[in-house]
This record gives structure tokens, sequence and C-alpha cells, in this order.
């Protein structure tokens, strides 16, 4: 990566176990946790079991100390090659707080080199990014993307804002949600697992195949959420019956500042029951009790995108808990083209 230093700014292929990577997140502007050091290593082990996948995770260091990361990774499926961030599109650096405009410009600057010559080494003739709006605005990065690519697809990308109170934030729920809430948790047990305790998530794993019908994806990947649990990067929310059996749970995956929705599994005999409502609303309070500032519930895309009904109803259901809706986009820029 030496060819790549400039102005101080020196990247390098990251190769710990997380403690650098995490000083940047922490030193960011709410950082998604879609960043986090465990949720790439989960998603390489994902992807790795299905595809060549290698990963190609890039740290920033300025006069010795971490200043921003950039998770890249190279993905060969069918065939074809392509660049991509945990599996899908493109992310931006993420910059600590306290960088220079200068330092940021140069941040960038190395990115689309090292995108560059990566993709003419692939015979690549355009890439795909992905990049949000909040009520802040689009990054420099965005802008500049913007300006030079073309978008392919938008979306609706669903926050909850957790600087308010519970009571606050509830009031923002759909309407048709509370009686449901209030009706899962005197009907459910509902308990939140975090470090040193393997068994319940080995019981959400048996349940998500069970509901699947069929083992979805590799023990590697499973591993490496319980990893993340064990971490304290993720917790998971369980819904039991009055036989103690297990009816329902979610995954949640957080950093010091931010949280996002991972997974889930439910009983598919007990659709109707206010399962769902339940796990998200527990997780928020567990989210509020950690401090944290954003809560990212998960984006969506319209039909005319090529979401599916199943999809679709997905993400309306995420959309009866979010207080902040920003603009999510996937933009194409072919190789070569200047911002």
């Amino acid at each position: 990566m030496s060819p790549y230093t400039s102005k101080g700014i020196v990247p390098s292929i990251y190769r710990g176990n997380g403690g650098e990577w995490h000083h940047v997140l922490d030193s960011a502007l709410t950082p998604s946790p879609h960043y986090n050091w465990s949720n790439i290593v989960y998603q390489n082990a994902y992807f790795t079991a299905e595809l060549e996948y290698k990963n190609l995770p890039i740290i920033f260091h300025a006069k010795g100390k971490p200043i921003a990361v950039f998770p890249i990774a190279v993905m060969l499926q069918n065939q074809v090659s392509k660049i991509v961030s945990n599996g899908g599109p493109i992310y931006q650096p993420m910059i600590v707080k306290g960088a220079s405009e200068r330092e940021e410009k140069t941040i960038i600057d190395i990115c689309e080199r090292i995108l560059q010559d990566l993709s003419i080494s692939l015979d690549l003739s355009a890439n795909e990014y992905q990049i949000t709006t909040t009520s802040k605005g689009v990054s420099t990065w965005g802008a500049g993307l913007i300006q030079s690519g073309k978008v392919v697809r938008v979306g609706q990308q669903l926050d909850v804002d957790l600087s308010m109170p519970l009571e606050e934030i509830k009031s923002t729920f759909r309407k048709s949600y509370k009686p449901l809430i209030n009706k899962g948790l005197k009907k459910w047990q509902v308990d939140v697992i975090e470090a040193g305790n393997p068994a319940p998530f080995w019981e959400y794993k048996q349940l998500h195949v069970a509901v699947a019908g069929r083992e979805t994806r590799c023990v590697e990947s499973w591993q490496a959420q319980l990893d993340m649990l064990n971490r304290e990067d993720a917790f998971l929310v369980t819904l039991r019956d009055d036989s103690h059996e297990l009816v329902g749970a979610g995954l949640f995956v957080y950093n010091t500042q931010c949280a996002l929705y991972g997974s889930a599994a439910y009983r598919r005999d007990l659709f109707a029951e206010p399962l769902g409502h339940v796990v998200q609303y527990k997780a928020l309070e567990v989210m509020l009790s950690k401090g944290l500032k954003r809560y990212e519930i998960g984006f969506g895309f319209s039909e005319y995108y090529g979401a599916t009904p199943k999809e679709c109803s997905i993400t309306k259901f995420k959309s009866g808990f979010c207080n902040e809706v920003g603009v999510i986009m996937h933009i194409e820029k072919e190789v070569g083209t200047e911002d």
C-alpha cells in the first residue's frame, strides 16, 4: 500500500483483531455497525462459504494514529468479479471526526486511486456504490459520486433517533403497534442475551433452520455471530411461551454509538401474534440503556427496483417503528470517471 501514501496519510491492509479499527469507529460521527470489525468477519465467513471472496479491509494512519477505515473486498460470482463492501455496493470510507478537510480529501483521493487500480486489474468497467442521506445532508464522498455517477437504485433508510426518552419514541410508532406491544409483553417471556450465555444463541440457530426448512448458511457464520455476542458487539432478544419454548428471537449489532437490526426468526404458526413488535420494542429499551444515539432498523426498496412482495412487507413493518427517514442510493460509476 506504500505507493498510495500521500500527504502524511498511510493506507495499509488491516490485519488486526479489531482494536485500531474500532478506535476509528469510536471517534467517527455515528458510524453504522455495518463497519464493525466483527460484522466484517461475519460477512467474510458468510460469503467465503459460497463464493470466491477476498477481504481487503483498509485502515489509514496519520502520524502513527488510525484516522479512517475503508471496508472493501473482491467477490467472484457467476464468473464475474466485482469490488464490494460486505458483499454489497461499496461503502464510503469512515473517517474520525477530528480529521481536517485536507486529511479527508486525501483519504478520499487515496480510496479512489486504490479502487481505480483494483478495477483495472480485475478488468471492471464500472463499480456500484452505496450512499445515504440524512437530516445532516450527504457526505463529501457521496456528493462526489452523485456528481460523477449514475443513480441506479433509490430507497428509504429507516432509522430511530435514540436521543429522546422511550415513551417519546413510542409515541412515534404506528398507532396499531402500541396495543400489540402491550399484548405481547404480557403473553411472552422476554429475555436479553449477551456475552457468556451461548445456549440461547444456538436455540435461535435451530429456530432459524426450522423456520427456513433448511440450513441457509455455514456454521462458521453462526460462530462469527456468537463471537459478536461475546465481544459485546451484539445482543439477542428472545421470546418464550408458557412452556419455555423459544418462539422468536432477534439479533441486534451495535457499537459505542449506533445499532442495527441484524436478523430474526419467528415460528411460522404464530405469525399472527405480536412477536416482532415485542422484539423491536425490547431492543429499543436495551439500546437506550447503552446510551446509543441511533438505531438503523433497515432500508427498503420498492418493487420498481426489484424488491419482492415479501421484502416490501418487511419494509412496511419496519417503517412503523422509525422516526427518521433518509434516502439510500446505489450509484454506478464508470472506472476512470473523475469526480
